[in-house]
Parts: C-alpha cells; sequence; structure tokens
C-alpha cells in the first residue's frame, strides 16, 4: 500500500505527473490497488501529492545513482523488500540495493548515519488535513513501528555495526510496517464510514 509515510515532503501547489517515463508510474496491478485505496482512504490532493514525491525521487534515484554497495549487500537482498512490490518507493524490477538506499535517504527516512528518522512521519502527519481520529491512529501506528524497529536498530549500535547494511534493513522494515499499519487505519476508517450507509 501506500502511506502517508512519505506524506513525506509533501509539495504544495498544482502540478502533474509524467505520462511516459523509464520508471512507470505503476508498474502491476498492485501498485495501482496501492494507490487507489491510498486515495479513497486519504482522499485525492493528499494521495497525488505522495504519489509525485515518491516518483520523482525513484526517478532521480534511477538516473543519478552509481552502485557502490550492491556487491556487499547482495547476499542479504533475500530478506529486503521485493522489487515487485514496490509501495511506497518507486522501484523499478531491477533497482540495485544502492538505488533503494537512495530512496529512503532522499526521502529522509534514513538519515546520513544510517539511522532511520522516526519523528519524519509523526510530525508529517500533523501536518495533514485528515480527520483528528485517523491521524491519533496513524500516529500510533507509526509510534508502534518505532518501537519494533529501535529493537533492531539497537542491537546494530551495541554491535558498532552501523552499516550501510543495518540502515536498509531498519529502514526497509521501518516502511513496510508502516505500510501495514497505515493499511489496518484505513481498513477501520472505511469500514466504519461504509457499513453505517449500507448495513
Amino acid at each position: 500500500m501506500m502511506l502517508v509515510v512519505v506524506t513525506v515532503v509533501v509539495v504544495m501547489g498544482t502540478f502533474t505527473l509524467p505520462h511516459t517515463q523509464a520508471l512507470d508510474l505503476w508498474l502491476d496491478n498492485n501498485d495501482y490497488i496501492d494507490f487507489a485505496i491510498m486515495k479513497s482512504c486519504l482522499g485525492v490532493d493528499l494521495a497525488m501529492k505522495l504519489e509525485k514525491v515518491t516518483y520523482e525521487m525513484g526517478k532521480s534515484c534511477q538516473e543519478n545513482v552509481q552502485n557502490t554497495i550492491e556487491s556487499s549487500l547482495q547476499p542479504l537482498e533475500r530478506v529486503l523488500p521485493s522489487r515487485k512490490k514496490r509501495a511506497v518507493l518507486k522501484l523499478s524490477e531491477d533497482a540495485s540495493l544502492d538505488i533503494i538506499m537512495c530512496n529512503l535517504q532522499g526521502l529522509n527516512l534514513v538519515k546520513s548515519n544510517l539511522k532511520v528518522d522516526y519523528n519524519l512521519v509523526p510530525e508529517l502527519i500533523k501536518t495533514t488535513d485528515l480527520q483528528p481520529e485517523m491521524k491519533e491512529d496513524l500516529t500510533e501506528g507509526a509510534e508502534y513501528c518505532r518501537e519494533q524497529q529501535e529493537e533492531i536498530q539497537k542491537i546494530f549500535t551495541q554491535s558498532n555495526k552501523v552499516t550501510p547494511i543495518s540502515g536498509l534493513l531498519t529502514g526497509t522494515g521501518y516502511v513496510r510496517c508502516l505500510i501495514l499499519e497505515a493499511l489496518g487505519v484505513c481498513k477501520k476508517h472505511e469500514q466504519k464510514h461504509y457499513a453505517s450507509i449500507i448495513l
């Protein structure tokens, strides 16, 4: 799914999404379904801002990144998210691990010290025009994800192994958790809304 994870650097103003680029806007039907859920749950404006920010970052990373850490990370590739399920990050099917890191850092989810910025998402949720109850639920979900990933990050820190590998694992783990939590929040609020109409 999507997520206010990168409600991120939400750019204000009007815009149009590119029509033909090397990086597809939606890689497959699942990507489109993700966007449709996001649009229904968060509203068209916020969904479009999120798509634009992540698309532009994905395109920039794909065109400009030099592969420098791919070889050292290759053994851990199996535990990273499938490139076919891009969710928030806009990646081509053959995106290198360097490109994944470029996206995480470009969206300010992973800092230059390779640690996740857990304050970004809650702060960005506050800036949205979402209903207070949904903001509260999304913030609680983000806090849960923070707690989960901080435990993992603590292991890397204690063993002095804060490396590109740890940054990728905690960064992608955090994003994956945010997506699942946001999906649960959207389901809860949409179900409440439509149940009152249908039932």
